[in-house]
């Protein structure tokens, strides 16, 4: 069975892994979906037959094995989690070392410190030991996309 969440906490020397086999049925994982890439993450674990469902509340938190925070911008997923009340339930969650997985502005969330945050800081759940530098390479409106022509020898 392939691996579908995994969670890493160093600081509790645990690695924990869900599989369908292990749980006797497939896990639910659930995607935070306050604000960012997450129809994009839902529509895809679907897609690869994963039981995904979108998470706004505390309640909805409750009935998810694993949990995706995705893309999108962290100091906006912070606001709306504080507002949604969901900070709190949210650092429970991860410190129970359940699985998780945050993709750019979900790890920036997941993370102990962020450098370069907007003024007067954010809410971080603090829960990935680890320090993010926002915006080290300039800030999204100065992205683009543009054709690369290489050669592989």
């Amino acid at each position: 069975q392939p691996v579908l969440a995994v969670g890493f906490f160093p600081e509790r020397e645990k690695l924990r892994v869900r599989t369908p086999a292990m749980s006797g049925s497939q896990p639910a994982v659930g995607v935070l979906a306050l604000q960012g890439a997450f129809a994009e993450h839902v529509a895809m674990l679907k897609k690869l037959g994963v039981n995904a469902f979108e998470i706004r509340n505390p309640l909805e938190l409750t009935k998810a094995d694993g949990l995706v925070i995705p893309g999108g911008e962290s100091s906006t997923i912070s606001l709306v989690a504080e507002e949604w009340k969901l900070i709190e339930p949210l650092k429970k969650w991860v410190s129970e070392s359940r699985p998780v997985f945050g993709t750019c502005a979900g790890m920036i969330f997941l993370s102990k410190d962020a450098k370069n945050q907007k003024k007067n800081g954010q809410k971080l759940l603090g829960e990935l030991d680890i320090v993010v530098d926002r915006n080290h390479f300039g800030r999204q409106k100065f992205s683009f996309e543009g054709e690369v022509t290489c050669s592989i020898d």
